[in-house]
């Protein structure tokens, strides 16, 4: 992505010859790559949903939601039941794939990171390994897994490369403005 920018940024130089027209193209790019993470960050959203639906108990508080919701959710159950799915897919991969979605959307409503957008980074990845740890120390309702633990760290991970990765792509337009 940086070297295509650098190489469109190189010839609207050429073209137009004025920083601000630099400036506005970088700015574009910056733009398109916000609206990227913030698509994915839904798409993300639906996939959790998607996997809760088709491979999670029906225990859960979720599914009094979809109780009038027709045929659909039991014949997507029924075909999840099907998949030789990995225990880690149906248990501990939404749960990372929520926190992802969740950091997602945040850098894309705050498209910033400094003191304030901090409390909203941090609030959600306190919450889900807090509550592991509840699980394992203080008997939390629930199941404590590592693999949470895994998932959690991962879609930590992925969000500050794409938080660090997109500011370093502004640092780059801004060099060129």
């Amino acid at each position: 992505v940086v070297e295509r920018l650098d190489a469109q940024m190189a010839r609207d130089g050429e073209h137009e010859g004025d920083g601000q027209m630099r400036h506005a193209a970088g700015a574009l790019h910056i733009e398109s790559l916000d609206h990227i993470v913030e698509e994915v960050g839904h798409g993300l959203f639906l996939a959790e949903g998607f996997l809760y639906l088709t491979f999670r108990s029906t225990e859960l508080n979720m599914f009094r939601l979809y109780e009038h919701a027709g045929p659909w959710v039991n014949s997507l159950r029924e075909w999840g039941s099907s998949l030789n799915m990995p225990y880690w897919v149906r248990y501990n991969l939404p749960d990372g794939l929520w926190l992802l979605s969740y950091l997602l959307l945040v850098d894309a409503i705050w498209n910033r990171f400094d003191k304030m957008s901090c409390v909203w980074y941090l609030i959600m990845p306190a919450i889900a390994f807090g509550s592991e740890l509840a699980q394992v120390w203080w008997g939390l309702t629930g199941t404590a897994d590592m693999m949470d633990f895994v998932c959690y760290a991962g879609a930590v991970a992925v969000t500050l490369i794409v938080v660090y990765s997109k500011n370093y792509i502004r640092k780059r337009i801004a060099a060129y403005a």
